[in-house]
């Protein structure tokens, strides 16, 4: 999203006691940590900005982002949504998004549109009235022993002209919104057990994003996120390393926890490696704590868990704690 510098500069003016350097970035007093000498710095036409008086202190969660998280930290609101809003009722902010953004939203309304109209999604919603193959693809689904609250959320085509015929499809939701979804064959048989929308990038979207709170559970498969209960949300990697677009999503929601979930095999092991390492380095702000789960041997994912003990949570005494981050 673009914030106009006349905002930003605007916002800080009036709330603080600014100086403007000759590196074209406002100084002011931490309102973080106590700050004699005013070690805060906000760059006048971008928002980013550091706090090296807060860098690296246990009192504060946070010191360094963009404008928004300033904003949302410096009010103590609850997220980046509520700083916008704010903006918008003080400050006269009209949400202008990026053209980046703007194109995503684009390519994502056609293929949706898409979806319902010319594949002709169908919705499992309570599971009655459908069809003999939604029935089937229902039955599918059901065999997963996802957790009761997804099943009306996803859905099915049965369609020879659709390349989604016979499979099930899982959504991802923004703000309630649907935005992107993945969908999975029912057959075994078939080689092909993914198949995604073709023009959409899957590192632009985080499933179960509305749901993060203060502790994320991360593994590979969105059906492994659907077997832990909704309390302990889930989001998935689809099986790839992480995008920076996806945790600038997810830490605008600021997890102090996460909890990684690699699938039991060589290849989980070393992708998690990769995106631990990915998370640390683009963290903005301190104190995320990351936690290992491993699944039981001969178990191979959380679906698998799920399906074979029942099990719906994890527990932080289960987990090892990951602390050599550092030596990454």
């Amino acid at each position: 999203m673009k914030i106009p510098s006349s905002l930003i500069q605007n916002f800080i003016t009036s709330e603080f006691n600014a100086k403007l350097n000759s590196s074209g970035e406002y100084v002011i007093h931490s309102p973080f940590v106590e700050d004699k000498k005013g070690k805060l710095y906000i760059n006048k036409d971008t928002g980013q900005w550091i706090d090296f008086k807060a860098k690296g202190r246990r009192t504060t969660n946070v010191s360094s982002g963009s404008f928004l998280i300033f904003v949302k930290e410096y009010l103590c609101l609850k997220n980046t949504d509520e700083a916008i809003r704010y903006l918008a009722t003080n400050y006269n902010f009209i949400i202008e998004k990026t053209e980046e953004e703007k194109k995503i939203d684009e390519d994502s309304y056609k293929v949706l549109k898409e979806l319902i109209v010319k594949d002709g999604l169908k919705l499992f919603n309570d599971g009655s009235k459908l069809g003999i193959w939604g029935k089937q693809a229902y039955r599918y689904v059901k065999s997963r022993k996802l957790e009761e609250e997804y099943y009306p959320t996803l859905g099915y085509v049965f369609n020879d002209n659709s390349i989604y015929n016979e499979r099930v499809i899982i959504p991802f939701f923004e703000e309630g919104k649907m935005v992107y979804f993945i969908s999975r064959s029912i057959n075994p048989k078939n080689k092909l057990r993914y198949v995604n929308p073709p023009i959409l990038d899957s590192k632009n979207y985080v499933f179960n994003i509305d749901k993060i709170n203060e502790e994320l559970v991360m593994c590979e498969g969105a059906m492994d996120a659907m077997s832990l209960t909704i309390d302990q949300p889930a989001t998935c990697l689809l099986s790839a390393d992480i995008g920076i677009y996806q945790l600038d999503k997810i830490f605008a929601k600021k997890p102090k926890r996460i909890i990684y979930v690699p699938d039991n095999d060589e290849t989980g092991h070393i992708k998690m490696n990769n995106n631990i390492k990915k998370i640390f380095t683009y963290c903005p702000y301190s104190g995320l704590e990351m936690y290992i789960y491993n699944l039981p041997n001969g178990i191979k994912d959380l679906n698998e868990l799920k399906i074979k003990t029942g099990k719906n949570y994890i527990l932080r005494k289960e987990c090892s704690k990951y602390t050599n981050w550092g030596t990454l």
